[in-house]
This record gives structure tokens, sequence and C-alpha cells, in this order.
């Protein structure tokens, strides 16, 4: 995933555990022109490594601040007519195990992950 909050990319995360079970927060039918889209909100429990970009006077560093840390959200994906899977759109409502989290809440930007 690349993470991102206000439009501006933070990041990338990488999953390497899901300890926690998922469960189907809500389900949206949305009719198109082809046929019904299905979209689906699946709370997420994960641990990840997240790199976050960083930058040393205002230019962006080779160097890497990378931490394990318990992710939660909600996943929201989405499959469209006649199609047999469905894609993972992007994970909101973002959550972390880390005073990061705290920075993100005071300064009211709202993380959200996208698949890379």
């Amino acid at each position: 995933f690349y993470i991102s909050a206000g439009g501006l990319r933070l990041g990338e995360a990488d999953v390497f555990r899901a300890d926690a079970p998922q469960y189907e927060e809500r389900q949206e039918l949305v009719q198109t022109k082809d046929g019904t889209t299905i979209i689906k909100y699946i709370y997420i429990d994960v641990t990840c490594h997240v790199t976050m970009d960083t930058t040393r006077a205002g230019v962006l560093s080779s160097i890497t601040d990378s931490h394990t840390m318990r992710v939660s959200g909600t996943a929201v994906v989405a499959r469209a007519p006649r199609q047999s899977r469905a894609k993972l759109l992007r994970v909101e409502n973002i959550g972390l195990d880390s005073q990061l989290n705290l920075l993100f809440v005071i300064q009211q930007a709202e993380l959200t992950f996208h698949p890379v």
C-alpha cells in the first residue's frame, strides 16, 4: 500500500500478518449502466511494516524510517458487474498503535492506504 493524508504521499505499508478476524460492516449496491456493482466495507486489523517517507532540508531523503505496527481500518472492496473477483479500492478510517496516530488526530489528517 502507499499511505496518503490530505492528498500527500506519506509512505508505504506492507501487511505481513492478520491475527484478528475480519468482518463485514456494511454493503452497498450501486446501479451502473453495466449492471449492479457491489461495494463492501470490511473491518480489518493487521500488522504491517510501515515505512514513512522522510525529508531532510526539504528534499526527500534516502533514509527510511521503518516501523512494525498494528493497523486497523475499513477496507473498501468492490465487485463490478460480470466480474468474478472483487478489487480492493482503499483502506480508510485508519488507526495506528503508534504515537504517529496521535499526530494525525491532532492535525485532523485522515490517513488512507491505497493498493500499489
